[in-house]
């Protein structure tokens, strides 16, 4: 992919500009250290358009987690992009596939995640999901395929794609106001690939517990870095890399 309006390092590859002090970190509070000419690389949305902006990528001097510090600069970006964000726009909307690293064989990532789940979680014949971040409900398909009897709902950002989620079979509906407005307790909460957009991540999953029952079941799915550093490049992204067993860790004992 090629980025059209790359620019120009300054002589001093270090110099940086700071219009805004830069806030704590919004894991553990922590004072966070940026990294100079983070701005003046070419950047890509989540869903893979080439992004030019200003936002910067600093690290915690406490926690060490990689993140995009929520400067007002990251907020004004972030309301840009997701303003006509287009899921899986490379494909029309088709989902990308993901590999076997055995045997090759490929399936797309929701219905891994599904089979997974399946064979894993023990779950019930039987029950209610939440997908958080459903899209255009790739997901919420996948699961109802191999979980026909569950019940379903979808939430998102927005509603351009609620005619289209709420056709899957088993969905109730999609839901695009706080997650608190919701009245049903869940028996399984899904996060594929949305954890990390979410800025104070540990708040935000605190909330989550009242949504689930007594033998709920939080099922998160995030980048790993070291895989795939390019989704340092990723704008949207709050959290680059961080220790998320550490984060939950820390979340069940609050």
């Amino acid at each position: 992919m090629q980025f059209n309006h790359m620019q120009k390092p300054p002589d001093d590859a270090n110099a940086t500009i700071t219009k805004f002090p830069l806030p704590p970190c919004h894991l553990c509070g922590g004072d966070l250290k940026e990294s100079p000419g983070y701005s003046l690389l070419g950047q890509v949305t989540s869903d893979c358009r080439p992004w030019q902006g200003q936002t910067k990528l600093a690290a915690c001097c406490t926690c060490g987690a990689v993140q995009k510090p929520l400067t007002p600069q990251w907020h004004e970006e972030v309301a840009q992009i997701y303003e006509s964000y287009s899921v899986y726009a490379q494909a029309q909307g088709a989902e990308q596939l993901s590999f076997d690293v055995e045997t090759g064989a490929n399936s797309s990532r929701s219905q891994f995640i599904a089979n997974w789940l399946r064979q894993q979680a023990h779950l019930p014949e039987s029950g209610l999901l939440l997908d958080i971040g459903c899209g255009n409900g790739s997901f919420l398909n996948a699961f109802q395929q191999i979980f026909p009897h569950w019940q379903m709902i979808g939430a998102e950002l927005d509603d351009r794609n609620r005619a289209l989620v709420e056709s899957i079979p088993g969905v109730l509906s999609l839901h695009t106001g706080q997650l608190t407005d919701l009245n049903q307790r869940f028996d399984l909460i899904v996060m594929v690939h949305a954890l990390e957009h979410i800025p104070r991540p540990i708040e935000f999953l605190d909330a989550l517990k009242s949504l689930l029952t007594p033998t709920g079941l939080l099922f998160i799915e995030v980048p790993d870095l070291h895989a795939s550093p390019f989704d340092i490049l990723i704008t949207v992204r709050t959290l680059v890399n961080a220790c998320f067993s550490g984060l939950l860790n820390q979340l069940a004992s609050s």
